[in-house]
């Protein structure tokens, strides 16, 4: 039986890519804080994902092949998924609810006759300072400005401009925020990140 299972596991594990493993085992576990600010930041490290300094990152994560970078300071909640086909950048402090989808693969609308419909890769940009709260989806292409509020279950098709609360299927502008009032300086962390090594 010992034998018969080991056999199994060295069959699973050359089957299955280096950075998928890593990804999946980042996913696992329960929301501790010694696996958010440590062990899954580490294990997406060295699965080749760009990420800054004092993250935090829940569990259920799900990352696609493909260019992921992540700023200083974020906070990614359960279930969120990011699809890197076409690569994705979120900037430094930034707050991901749970649930939220970053989908950078469309589809030309003209099938192909015994075929899939070719994709078409665009990125997402994400500033400094963004909120995107509980199943938001953005789509291919989008750029989010620095400092902008993403509503909860809104669907991003177009940019978002800098300072401005968006929501609704598609996200429209619902209000502008004041850029003045956003404080000078953040404050520090209460927990101490381990060194970033790639």
């Amino acid at each position: 039986m010992i034998h018969k299972l080991r056999r199994f596991l060295r069959t699973l594990l050359a089957g299955w890519h280096r950075r998928a493993l890593l990804v999946h085992l980042a996913s696992l576990g329960p929301s501790l804080p010694v696996l958010n600010f440590y062990w899954r930041p580490w294990l997406l490290r060295r699965a080749g994902v760009d990420l800054g300094h004092a993250a935090a990152i829940m569990p259920r994560i799900q990352v696609t092949p493909g260019q992921l970078t992540i700023g200083k300071g974020v906070f990614i909640n359960t279930d969120c998924r990011f699809a890197c086909g076409g690569s994705i950048t979120i900037g430094d402090h930034c707050q991901i609810s749970a649930r939220v989808s970053f989908e950078t693969i469309d589809h030309e609308l003209t099938p192909i006759l015994e075929g899939k419909r070719p994709s078409q890769p665009a990125p997402i940009v994400v500033g400094n300072n963004v909120w995107i709260g509980s199943g938001a989806i953005l789509l291919p292409g989008v750029t989010v400005g620095e400092g902008a509020v993403v509503g909860a279950g809104a669907v991003v098709t177009k940019d978002v401009r800098p300072f401005t609360v968006v929501g609704g299927v598609p996200a429209r502008v619902i209000k502008d925020l004041h850029q003045s009032t956003l404080p000078q300086a953040f404050p520090a962390p209460r927990y101490h990140a381990l060194p970033v090594t790639h």
